[in-house]
């Protein structure tokens, strides 16, 4: 499968894709048996165990790289970046996050052409969440999101959010880098909710 536009009333340039089904159990595989060097101080994350993955990226940066030429609104993004007809994509950081229950990532962007995260274990589904959640009595419910906050036309800011949960494991998503968002926390569940992201940038 490749990549596929998030259809959204702001029409935002994030694309979604299902990967192998044996990615995962490959990336999980090479995690445990490697050496652990710890990310979080340049990290934004909210997140005590985060790790470096570069090592793994070449098990699927070839794949990643033709899924994204292949794709028209993807490829207008890059020319738009680089009006050259001849450019080479790599990508130059890629780390695991395992969080735990009440940590979260706040409000952030990251450095590059292209940013990705990849759903590997989320212990829950988002109709929990939403009822044992402290905001279940609230309006704008959001234990669990993935939240996207972008400018209107209008100069106002507004979100978009994706609700993260077990369903979404096995999926990649892409967007442009400069694209900020936020992760919130999640409430019932122990066990950790395991991502992986990454940005893509021009070769250097």
């Amino acid at each position: 499968m490749t990549f596929k536009k998030i259809k959204h009333e702001a029409d935002l340039p994030i694309f979604v894709k299902k990967l192998d089904n044996l990615f995962i159990p490959d990336l999980l595989n090479f995690f445990k048996n490697t050496h652990k060097i710890e990310k979080n101080k340049i990290l934004a994350g909210n997140i005590k165990e985060e790790y470096d993955m570069l090592n793994f990226t070449p098990r699927f940066e070839k794949e990643l790289y033709e899924d994204i030429f292949n794709n028209k609104e993807l490829k207008k993004i890059i020319h738009s970046k680089a009006p050259l007809k001849k450019y080479t994509l790599s990508i130059e950081e890629f780390w695991i996050n395992i969080q735990k229950k009440h940590e979260f990532n706040p409000l952030h962007n990251h450095y590059g052409l292209f940013s990705f995260n990849i759903f590997i274990q989320v212990p829950f589904l988002k109709e929990e969440e939403y009822v044992n959640s402290p905001g279940f009595k609230g309006n704008n419910n959001l234990a669990g999101c993935l939240q996207f906050v972008y400018t209107t036309p209008l100069g106002s800011l507004n979100t978009f959010n994706i609700a993260m949960d077990k369903t979404l494991e096995g999926i990649i998503l892409l967007f442009p880098s400069e694209l900020f968002h936020q992760v919130y926390p999640f409430y019932t569940s122990d066990k950790d909710r395991i991502t992986a992201a990454g940005n893509i940038y021009f070769k250097r």
